[in-house]
């Protein structure tokens, strides 16, 4: 919708020593969503490969407590980083085909997230990049 698709390339599974095959550019974005698998992805080795990246996790803290403040330790050498709280109310309804109704954009976009989920904004230190 926003006209950035050419500029996305979405791979599937992920391995950390594949990155290198790849290019990122020079200014990558890695997003990290995978339902509380982030507990074991992101490490202080993870960090030290995607150093030039901007890093975004969805943080699970209700599945593995604790994570947030593991991951923010793990990334602290490579990376600045500070949590965003998750507000399941500040959505944005989109126009999508079909016009939905109200309720079932409310029922589609609902997460059903535990209250406290929030996200994990890593940028690259100065001198890592």
């Amino acid at each position: 919708m926003n006209g950035v698709a050419e500029s996305i390339e979405v791979f599937g599974e992920f391995d950390l020593n594949a990155h290198e095959a790849l290019d990122f550019g020079a200014h990558p974005l890695v997003l990290v969503d995978i339902e509380g698998g982030e507990s074991t992805l992101v490490t202080a080795e993870f960090g030290a490969k995607f150093k030039s990246a901007i890093i975004v996790v969805e943080v699970h803290d209700f599945s593995v407590p604790g994570t947030g403040k593991r991951l923010k330790e793990c990334l602290s050498k490579t990376h600045t980083a500070e949590f965003l709280l998750y507000d399941q109310k500040a959505r944005v309804p989109l126009r999508l085909e079909g016009n939905l109704s109200p309720e079932v954009w409310e029922m589609a976009t609902d997460e059903k997230r535990p209250k406290g989920n929030y996200w994990l904004v890593a940028t690259p230190r100065p001198h890592s990049s």
